[in-house]
Protein backbone atom coordinates (compact mmCIF):
# COMPACT_ATOMS: atom_id res chain seq x y z
CA UNK A 1 0.00 0.00 0.00
CA UNK A 2 1.35 3.87 -0.63
CA UNK A 3 0.74 5.16 2.18
CA UNK A 4 1.26 9.35 2.83
CA UNK A 5 0.98 10.96 5.90
CA UNK A 6 -0.05 14.81 6.07
CA UNK A 7 1.38 16.94 9.18
CA UNK A 8 0.93 20.34 10.02
CA UNK A 9 1.43 22.98 12.87
CA UNK A 10 0.52 26.48 11.99
CA UNK A 11 2.60 28.86 14.89
CA UNK A 12 5.33 28.18 17.33
CA UNK A 13 2.80 28.02 19.88
CA UNK A 14 0.87 25.74 18.94
CA UNK A 15 4.00 23.30 18.59
CA UNK A 16 4.39 24.11 22.10
CA UNK A 17 0.98 22.83 23.38
CA UNK A 18 1.93 19.50 22.36
CA UNK A 19 0.86 19.24 18.74
CA UNK A 20 4.53 19.30 17.07
CA UNK A 21 5.57 18.38 14.06
CA UNK A 22 7.45 15.44 15.85
CA UNK A 23 4.92 14.50 18.06
CA UNK A 24 2.89 14.09 14.98
CA UNK A 25 4.89 12.21 13.31
CA UNK A 26 5.97 9.98 16.11
CA UNK A 27 2.24 9.41 16.76
CA UNK A 28 1.49 8.10 13.11
CA UNK A 29 4.03 6.01 12.87
CA UNK A 30 3.03 3.88 16.09
CA UNK A 31 -0.82 4.13 14.77
CA UNK A 32 0.53 2.97 11.16
CA UNK A 33 2.57 0.07 12.87
CA UNK A 34 0.28 -1.08 15.26
CA UNK A 35 -2.79 -1.00 12.86
CA UNK A 36 -1.18 -3.05 10.21
CA UNK A 37 -1.15 -0.65 7.41
CA UNK A 38 2.64 -0.88 6.06
CA UNK A 39 5.38 -3.18 7.38
CA UNK A 40 7.92 -0.88 6.06
CA UNK A 41 8.59 2.71 6.84
CA UNK A 42 10.16 3.61 3.36
CA UNK A 43 6.33 2.99 2.36
CA UNK A 44 5.15 6.20 4.19
CA UNK A 45 5.50 9.63 1.61
CA UNK A 46 5.65 12.49 3.95
CA UNK A 47 4.08 16.01 3.48
CA UNK A 48 4.71 18.51 5.54
CA UNK A 49 3.55 22.11 6.45
CA UNK A 50 5.45 24.07 9.05
CA UNK A 51 3.61 27.04 9.90
CA UNK A 52 1.08 27.21 7.73
CA UNK A 53 -2.52 28.42 8.63
CA UNK A 54 -5.39 25.81 7.68
CA UNK A 55 -7.97 28.77 6.76
CA UNK A 56 -6.35 28.05 3.50
CA UNK A 57 -5.43 25.28 1.12
CA UNK A 58 -3.89 27.77 -1.44
CA UNK A 59 -1.04 28.51 0.72
CA UNK A 60 0.01 25.23 1.72
CA UNK A 61 2.70 23.79 -0.31
CA UNK A 62 3.52 20.76 1.04
CA UNK A 63 -0.89 20.15 1.04
CA UNK A 64 -1.00 21.24 -2.68
CA UNK A 65 2.03 18.43 -3.50
CA UNK A 66 -0.47 16.22 -1.70
CA UNK A 67 -3.48 17.03 -3.52
CA UNK A 68 -1.62 17.05 -6.89
CA UNK A 69 -0.02 13.08 -6.26
CA UNK A 70 -3.48 12.32 -4.98
CA UNK A 71 -4.82 13.04 -8.17
CA UNK A 72 -1.98 11.38 -10.41
CA UNK A 73 -2.88 8.47 -8.82
CA UNK A 74 0.47 7.87 -6.77
CA UNK A 75 -1.16 7.42 -3.11
CA UNK A 76 -3.49 4.62 -2.08
CA UNK A 77 -4.10 5.79 1.68
CA UNK A 78 -3.65 8.77 3.87
CA UNK A 79 -3.20 8.99 7.55
CA UNK A 80 -3.36 12.17 9.73
CA UNK A 81 -3.67 13.27 13.30
CA UNK A 82 -6.89 15.01 12.98
CA UNK A 83 -9.76 16.37 10.42
CA UNK A 84 -8.32 19.69 11.25
CA UNK A 85 -4.78 19.16 10.40
CA UNK A 86 -6.00 19.10 6.78
CA UNK A 87 -8.33 22.39 7.23
CA UNK A 88 -10.77 23.96 9.81
CA UNK A 89 -13.59 24.52 6.42
CA UNK A 90 -16.41 22.44 6.23
CA UNK A 91 -16.61 23.47 2.84
CA UNK A 92 -12.76 22.82 2.12
CA UNK A 93 -13.34 19.36 3.70
CA UNK A 94 -16.14 18.40 1.42
CA UNK A 95 -13.96 18.85 -1.74
CA UNK A 96 -10.87 16.73 0.07
CA UNK A 97 -12.95 14.27 0.72
CA UNK A 98 -15.27 14.20 -2.63
CA UNK A 99 -11.95 14.14 -4.20
CA UNK A 100 -10.19 11.16 -2.01
CA UNK A 101 -13.44 8.99 -2.59
CA UNK A 102 -12.99 9.80 -6.52
CA UNK A 103 -9.50 8.42 -6.30
CA UNK A 104 -10.45 5.73 -4.30
CA UNK A 105 -7.55 6.98 -1.86
CA UNK A 106 -8.63 5.51 1.96
CA UNK A 107 -8.54 8.01 4.89
CA UNK A 108 -7.10 7.31 8.35
CA UNK A 109 -8.04 9.85 11.13
CA UNK A 110 -6.16 8.88 14.53
CA UNK A 111 -8.93 11.28 16.73
CA UNK A 112 -11.71 11.85 14.38
CA UNK A 113 -14.20 9.12 12.97
CA UNK A 114 -14.18 10.18 9.19
CA UNK A 115 -16.89 7.19 8.48
CA UNK A 116 -19.46 9.06 6.37
CA UNK A 117 -21.97 5.90 5.06
CA UNK A 118 -25.15 6.85 7.35
CA UNK A 119 -26.63 10.03 8.00
CA UNK A 120 -25.58 10.34 11.49
CA UNK A 121 -22.83 10.12 10.37
CA UNK A 122 -21.82 12.83 8.72
CA UNK A 123 -24.08 14.89 11.10
CA UNK A 124 -21.71 13.87 13.45
CA UNK A 125 -18.34 15.05 11.43
CA UNK A 126 -20.18 18.47 9.81
CA UNK A 127 -20.62 19.50 13.64
CA UNK A 128 -17.09 18.67 14.39
CA UNK A 129 -16.08 20.44 11.47
CA UNK A 130 -18.23 23.53 12.23
CA UNK A 131 -16.96 23.77 15.50
CA UNK A 132 -12.74 23.85 13.74
CA UNK A 133 -14.54 26.45 11.88
CA UNK A 134 -15.91 28.31 14.73
CA UNK A 135 -12.69 28.06 16.48
CA UNK A 136 -10.86 29.01 14.41
CA UNK A 137 -12.81 32.31 12.98
CA UNK A 138 -12.85 33.73 16.60
CA UNK A 139 -9.27 33.08 16.73
CA UNK A 140 -9.31 35.43 14.11
CA UNK A 141 -11.20 37.78 15.70
CA UNK A 142 -9.29 38.22 18.87
CA UNK A 143 -6.21 38.74 16.48
CA UNK A 144 -7.57 41.46 15.05
CA UNK A 145 -8.70 42.87 17.92
CA UNK A 146 -5.14 42.81 19.74
CA UNK A 147 -3.58 44.18 16.49
CA UNK A 148 -6.54 46.97 15.89
CA UNK A 149 -5.76 48.20 19.37
CA UNK A 150 -1.75 48.41 19.42
CA UNK A 151 -2.31 50.38 15.91
CA UNK A 152 -5.44 52.79 16.86
CA UNK A 153 -3.85 53.03 21.03
CA UNK A 154 -0.47 52.19 21.10
CA UNK A 155 0.53 53.60 18.21
CA UNK A 156 2.57 50.46 16.78
CA UNK A 157 3.47 49.68 13.35
CA UNK A 158 2.53 45.94 13.60
CA UNK A 159 2.77 45.02 9.74
CA UNK A 160 5.07 41.64 8.87
CA UNK A 161 7.03 40.67 6.01
CA UNK A 162 9.62 42.94 4.08
CA UNK A 163 10.51 46.56 5.43
CA UNK A 164 9.97 49.74 2.98
CA UNK A 165 13.74 50.70 1.45
CA UNK A 166 14.41 53.93 3.64
CA UNK A 167 13.39 52.23 6.78
CA UNK A 168 14.22 49.82 9.14
CA UNK A 169 12.37 48.14 12.65
CA UNK A 170 13.77 48.62 16.00
CA UNK A 171 14.09 45.89 18.74
CA UNK A 172 10.51 47.77 20.26
CA UNK A 173 9.44 46.66 16.30
CA UNK A 174 8.92 50.33 15.63
CA UNK A 175 9.74 51.30 12.04
CA UNK A 176 12.29 54.49 11.97
CA UNK A 177 14.20 56.08 9.52
CA UNK A 178 16.93 54.14 7.70
CA UNK A 179 19.13 58.00 7.00
CA UNK A 180 22.14 56.02 5.01
CA UNK A 181 19.04 54.98 2.47
CA UNK A 182 16.43 57.42 3.21
CA UNK A 183 18.55 59.90 1.44
CA UNK A 184 18.51 57.96 -1.94
CA UNK A 185 14.43 57.73 -1.46
CA UNK A 186 14.51 61.44 -0.80
CA UNK A 187 16.61 62.07 -3.90
CA UNK A 188 14.32 59.43 -5.79
CA UNK A 189 10.97 61.78 -4.92
CA UNK A 190 13.41 65.15 -5.72
CA UNK A 191 13.98 63.99 -9.45
CA UNK A 192 10.41 63.01 -10.07
CA UNK A 193 9.67 66.14 -9.03
CA UNK A 194 11.43 67.90 -11.39
CA UNK A 195 10.32 65.79 -14.01
CA UNK A 196 12.49 63.05 -14.77
CA UNK A 197 10.64 59.73 -16.66
CA UNK A 198 10.93 56.51 -14.56
CA UNK A 199 13.78 55.23 -16.39
CA UNK A 200 16.15 58.46 -15.79
CA UNK A 201 15.50 58.19 -11.90
CA UNK A 202 16.04 54.25 -12.59
CA UNK A 203 19.36 54.98 -13.73
CA UNK A 204 20.47 57.64 -11.48
CA UNK A 205 19.25 55.69 -8.15
CA UNK A 206 21.42 52.50 -10.01
CA UNK A 207 24.65 54.75 -10.45
CA UNK A 208 24.67 56.51 -7.10
CA UNK A 209 24.61 53.68 -5.29
CA UNK A 210 25.67 49.90 -5.04
CA UNK A 211 23.53 47.95 -2.83
CA UNK A 212 20.87 47.19 -4.16
CA UNK A 213 19.67 47.05 -8.49
CA UNK A 214 16.39 48.98 -8.72
CA UNK A 215 14.05 48.57 -11.86
CA UNK A 216 11.41 50.66 -13.35
CA UNK A 217 8.82 49.20 -11.51
CA UNK A 218 10.30 49.25 -7.92
CA UNK A 219 10.83 52.74 -8.58
CA UNK A 220 7.14 53.13 -9.62
CA UNK A 221 5.93 51.15 -6.93
CA UNK A 222 7.70 53.79 -4.07
CA UNK A 223 6.78 56.73 -5.69
CA UNK A 224 3.15 55.66 -5.29
CA UNK A 225 3.61 54.05 -1.69
CA UNK A 226 1.91 56.56 1.19
CA UNK A 227 4.20 55.31 4.12
CA UNK A 228 6.98 57.41 2.52
CA UNK A 229 4.81 60.47 3.51
CA UNK A 230 4.21 59.12 6.63
CA UNK A 231 0.71 56.99 5.68
CA UNK A 232 0.26 53.85 7.49
CA UNK A 233 -3.05 51.49 5.74
CA UNK A 234 -4.28 48.96 8.17
CA UNK A 235 -7.25 47.44 8.27
CA UNK A 236 -9.37 49.79 5.99
CA UNK A 237 -7.91 53.37 8.25
CA UNK A 238 -5.33 55.29 7.46
CA UNK A 239 -2.87 56.49 10.05
CA UNK A 240 -0.43 59.44 10.12
CA UNK A 241 1.06 59.24 13.36
CA UNK A 242 2.51 55.70 13.16
CA UNK A 243 5.68 55.98 10.60
CA UNK A 244 7.74 58.53 10.18
CA UNK A 245 7.76 60.53 7.08
CA UNK A 246 10.68 60.61 4.48
CA UNK A 247 9.33 63.28 2.47
CA UNK A 248 5.79 65.23 2.42
CA UNK A 249 2.23 64.64 1.32
CA UNK A 250 3.45 67.73 -1.54
CA UNK A 251 6.19 66.62 -2.48
CA UNK A 252 4.87 63.09 -2.93
CA UNK A 253 2.20 64.43 -4.52
CA UNK A 254 4.19 66.47 -6.81
CA UNK A 255 6.21 63.35 -8.11
CA UNK A 256 3.13 61.41 -8.79
CA UNK A 257 1.82 64.43 -10.98
CA UNK A 258 4.75 64.33 -12.66
CA UNK A 259 4.99 60.30 -13.13
CA UNK A 260 1.25 60.81 -14.51
CA UNK A 261 2.31 63.24 -17.05
CA UNK A 262 4.87 60.71 -18.30
CA UNK A 263 2.51 57.47 -18.48
CA UNK A 264 0.00 58.75 -20.83
CA UNK A 265 -1.36 55.75 -23.00
CA UNK A 266 0.64 56.88 -26.08
CA UNK A 267 4.05 58.48 -26.36
CA UNK A 268 3.20 60.50 -29.14
CA UNK A 269 1.90 63.23 -27.20
CA UNK A 270 4.93 65.12 -26.59
CA UNK A 271 3.45 68.02 -24.09
CA UNK A 272 0.69 66.08 -22.55
CA UNK A 273 -0.28 67.29 -19.04
CA UNK A 274 1.56 70.52 -19.85
CA UNK A 275 -1.07 72.33 -22.19
CA UNK A 276 -3.28 75.01 -20.52
CA UNK A 277 -5.69 77.35 -22.17
CA UNK A 278 -6.02 80.49 -21.68
CA UNK A 279 -9.17 79.75 -19.75
CA UNK A 280 -7.03 78.14 -17.14
CA UNK A 281 -8.15 74.84 -18.18
CA UNK A 282 -5.71 71.57 -18.76
CA UNK A 283 -6.08 71.08 -22.09
CA UNK A 284 -6.47 67.20 -22.73
CA UNK A 285 -5.18 64.66 -25.50
CA UNK A 286 -6.66 64.62 -28.97
CA UNK A 287 -6.20 62.32 -31.97
CA UNK A 288 -7.88 62.90 -35.50
CA UNK A 289 -7.38 60.97 -38.67
CA UNK A 290 -9.23 59.76 -41.95
CA UNK A 291 -9.93 61.56 -45.10
CA UNK A 292 -9.28 64.92 -44.36
CA UNK A 293 -6.07 63.47 -42.48
CA UNK A 294 -3.35 61.02 -44.42
CA UNK A 295 -1.69 61.16 -41.11
CA UNK A 296 -2.48 60.85 -37.52
CA UNK A 297 -3.37 64.58 -36.12
CA UNK A 298 -2.23 64.79 -32.44
CA UNK A 299 -4.02 68.30 -30.70
CA UNK A 300 -5.10 69.33 -26.98
CA UNK A 301 -8.69 70.10 -26.61
CA UNK A 302 -10.10 72.97 -24.24
CA UNK A 303 -13.36 71.05 -22.71
CA UNK A 304 -14.85 74.27 -21.28
CA UNK A 305 -14.06 76.17 -24.64
CA UNK A 306 -14.56 73.29 -26.63
CA UNK A 307 -11.64 74.61 -29.07
CA UNK A 308 -8.33 72.92 -30.29
CA UNK A 309 -4.51 73.59 -30.42
CA UNK A 310 -2.40 71.45 -32.79
CA UNK A 311 0.77 69.54 -31.34
CA UNK A 312 2.30 70.53 -34.52
CA UNK A 313 2.26 74.68 -33.79
CA UNK A 314 3.42 73.53 -30.42
CA UNK A 315 6.17 71.72 -31.93
CA UNK A 316 7.07 73.99 -34.25
CA UNK A 317 7.15 76.83 -31.73
CA UNK A 318 9.70 74.73 -29.11
CA UNK A 319 12.15 74.13 -32.30
CA UNK A 320 13.78 77.80 -32.11
CA UNK A 321 12.36 78.14 -28.63
CA UNK A 322 15.54 78.57 -25.96
CA UNK A 323 15.49 76.30 -23.69
CA UNK A 324 17.15 77.07 -20.23
CA UNK A 325 20.36 76.13 -19.77
CA UNK A 326 22.26 74.88 -16.65
CA UNK A 327 19.81 72.35 -16.15
CA UNK A 328 21.40 69.15 -16.49
CA UNK A 329 24.31 69.91 -14.07
CA UNK A 330 22.87 66.70 -12.44
CA UNK A 331 22.84 64.27 -15.38
CA UNK A 332 26.07 65.92 -16.22
CA UNK A 333 27.28 64.76 -12.94
CA UNK A 334 25.50 60.96 -13.85
CA UNK A 335 27.47 61.00 -17.48
CA UNK A 336 30.79 61.79 -15.23
CA UNK A 337 30.34 58.61 -12.67
CA UNK A 338 29.82 56.57 -15.87
CA UNK A 339 32.33 57.47 -17.73
CA UNK A 340 35.00 56.94 -14.98
CA UNK A 341 33.54 53.48 -14.62
CA UNK A 342 34.37 52.73 -18.50
CA UNK A 343 37.64 53.55 -17.89
CA UNK A 344 37.76 51.77 -14.64
CA UNK A 345 36.40 48.66 -16.52
CA UNK A 346 38.86 49.19 -19.57
CA UNK A 347 41.89 48.87 -17.25
CA UNK A 348 40.72 46.12 -15.27
CA UNK A 349 40.60 44.73 -18.80
CA UNK A 350 44.34 45.60 -19.53
CA UNK A 351 45.62 43.91 -16.48
CA UNK A 352 43.59 40.79 -17.28
CA UNK A 353 45.18 40.69 -19.75
CA UNK A 354 48.73 41.58 -19.39
CA UNK A 355 47.88 38.59 -16.38
CA UNK A 356 46.87 36.21 -18.61
CA UNK A 357 49.59 36.79 -21.37
CA UNK A 358 52.01 36.53 -18.05
CA UNK A 359 50.30 33.21 -17.40
CA UNK A 360 49.11 34.22 -13.71
CA UNK A 361 45.39 33.05 -14.84
CA UNK A 362 44.40 30.39 -16.25
CA UNK A 363 42.20 30.39 -19.43
CA UNK A 364 39.22 28.79 -17.49
CA UNK A 365 39.46 31.92 -15.58
CA UNK A 366 40.63 34.39 -17.81
CA UNK A 367 37.87 33.75 -19.86
CA UNK A 368 35.40 34.01 -17.34
CA UNK A 369 36.53 37.21 -15.39
CA UNK A 370 36.70 38.85 -19.52
CA UNK A 371 33.13 37.98 -19.95
CA UNK A 372 31.90 39.66 -16.30
CA UNK A 373 34.20 42.76 -17.30
CA UNK A 374 33.12 43.40 -21.05
CA UNK A 375 29.05 42.88 -19.51
CA UNK A 376 29.57 45.51 -17.15
CA UNK A 377 31.27 47.86 -19.70
CA UNK A 378 28.18 47.13 -22.40
CA UNK A 379 25.41 47.90 -19.45
CA UNK A 380 28.00 51.36 -18.65
CA UNK A 381 27.68 52.03 -22.32
CA UNK A 382 24.23 52.11 -22.84
CA UNK A 383 23.52 53.86 -19.46
CA UNK A 384 25.50 56.37 -21.64
CA UNK A 385 23.40 56.01 -24.42
CA UNK A 386 20.40 56.23 -22.42
CA UNK A 387 21.51 60.28 -21.02
CA UNK A 388 22.57 61.08 -24.93
CA UNK A 389 19.24 63.03 -25.80
CA UNK A 390 20.47 65.49 -22.75
CA UNK A 391 23.12 66.60 -25.54
CA UNK A 392 20.94 66.71 -28.42
CA UNK A 393 19.29 70.23 -29.79
CA UNK A 394 15.02 69.50 -29.59
CA UNK A 395 15.02 69.88 -33.31
CA UNK A 396 17.00 66.47 -33.59
CA UNK A 397 15.33 64.37 -31.16
CA UNK A 398 12.76 61.86 -32.31
CA UNK A 399 9.18 61.88 -30.36
CA UNK A 400 9.74 59.94 -27.15
CA UNK A 401 13.34 62.37 -26.61
CA UNK A 402 11.37 65.51 -27.36
CA UNK A 403 8.53 64.54 -24.75
CA UNK A 404 11.31 63.43 -22.05
CA UNK A 405 12.98 66.87 -22.72
CA UNK A 406 10.32 69.03 -22.85
CA UNK A 407 8.53 67.60 -19.38
CA UNK A 408 12.27 67.80 -18.01
CA UNK A 409 12.27 71.59 -18.78
CA UNK A 410 8.79 72.99 -18.88
CA UNK A 411 6.41 73.05 -16.21
CA UNK A 412 3.12 74.77 -17.75
CA UNK A 413 2.20 76.14 -21.22
CA UNK A 414 -0.49 78.56 -22.09
CA UNK A 415 -1.80 79.06 -25.57
CA UNK A 416 -5.09 80.74 -26.78
CA UNK A 417 -6.89 77.99 -29.49
CA UNK A 418 -8.45 80.79 -30.96
CA UNK A 419 -5.97 83.00 -31.68
CA UNK A 420 -3.92 79.86 -32.40
CA UNK A 421 -0.36 81.03 -30.65
CA UNK A 422 1.60 80.14 -27.40
CA UNK A 423 0.76 83.33 -25.00
CA UNK A 424 3.31 82.12 -22.03
CA UNK A 425 6.02 79.17 -20.54
CA UNK A 426 6.69 78.48 -17.49
CA UNK A 427 10.08 76.51 -17.26
CA UNK A 428 11.23 74.15 -14.43
CA UNK A 429 13.71 75.15 -12.28
CA UNK A 430 16.94 73.72 -13.30
CA UNK A 431 18.02 70.70 -11.31
CA UNK A 432 20.98 71.40 -9.17
CA UNK A 433 23.08 68.77 -7.92
CA UNK A 434 24.33 70.99 -5.16
CA UNK A 435 20.68 70.48 -3.67
CA UNK A 436 20.95 66.42 -3.80
CA UNK A 437 20.55 64.91 -0.40
CA UNK A 438 23.33 62.15 -1.63
CA UNK A 439 26.22 63.88 -0.90
CA UNK A 440 28.85 62.30 -3.51
CA UNK A 441 26.25 64.15 -6.37
CA UNK A 442 26.98 67.31 -5.00
CA UNK A 443 30.74 66.71 -4.73
CA UNK A 444 32.46 69.21 -7.51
Amino acid sequence: MRMACYIRVSTDRQADDGCSLEMQRATLEKYLSIMNLVSDRDQVSWYCDDGYSAKSIAGRPSFLRLLKDIREGTIDALAIWDLSRLTRSIWDLRDILNLLAENEVELYCMNDDVHTETASERFSMNVRMLSYQFEREKVSERTNAVLIDLVKNKKRYVAGGKIAYGFRRTREKELVIDEERARYVREMFRLARHGMSLEQITLALNTLQSERYFQVENVRCMLKNRKYSGHYLFKGVEYDDIIPPIVTDEEQQEALDNLNHHSQKSDNYIFAGLVKCQCGTPMTNGLAWGSHYPRRYYYYHCRECNKYFSQIKLDKYFRSYRFPEGGDAFFDRIQTMLTGRQKAIRDRLRRLDEKYASGYVQEKEYLMLREVLESRSREAAEDQESLGCLNKKYADMDILEKKRYVHEKIKMITVDPVGKKVLSVEEREPLDPAESPVGKIGKG
